[in-house]
């Protein structure tokens, strides 16, 4: 990652704050996109004690992915990670210092497959 990529990225986090939005990302099995994809990621099918949806900042992604691996039993080469705006003010914080969720459903801007963040990283672009 270069200087103007980390520049950019400030800009854009500091214009995403000052727009009450923050960019999240949800770590789900790829045969999951479709649905997704179509109605949003709805918090009614978590598969914990509590009905959220639960999400990471872009620092948390690679431990999402090994989670979300372990707890469902999955392929990482199974698994896609959407990218989500949410609202500033609909996010809880969670006991774990990387996830927060939210009770609501929102629609995703964007999927890519978690092998995409993988490989970023072997690269250290992440």
């Amino acid at each position: 990652m270069n200087e103007r990529q980390t520049v950019d990225e400030i800009i854009e986090l500091e214009q995403l704050w000052s727009n009450g939005s923050v960019m999240a990302y949800h770590v789900t099995p790829t045969f999951n996109v479709r649905l997704i994809e179509q109605n949003g990621i709805n918090p009614e099918y978590s598969t914990g004690k509590l009905k959220a949806s639960w999400y990471v900042a872009k620092h948390g992604i690679l431990w999402a992915i090994a989670h979300c691996s372990a707890r469902h039993g999955i392929p990482t080469g199974e698994l896609s990670v959407a990218t989500v705006m949410l609202p500033r003010n609909a996010i809880k914080r969670s006991a774990f210092p990387k996830m927060f969720y939210v009770y609501d459903m929102y629609r995703i801007a964007t999927f890519s497959p978690a092998t995409h963040f993988i490989t970023l990283q072997e690269g250290n672009d992440v």
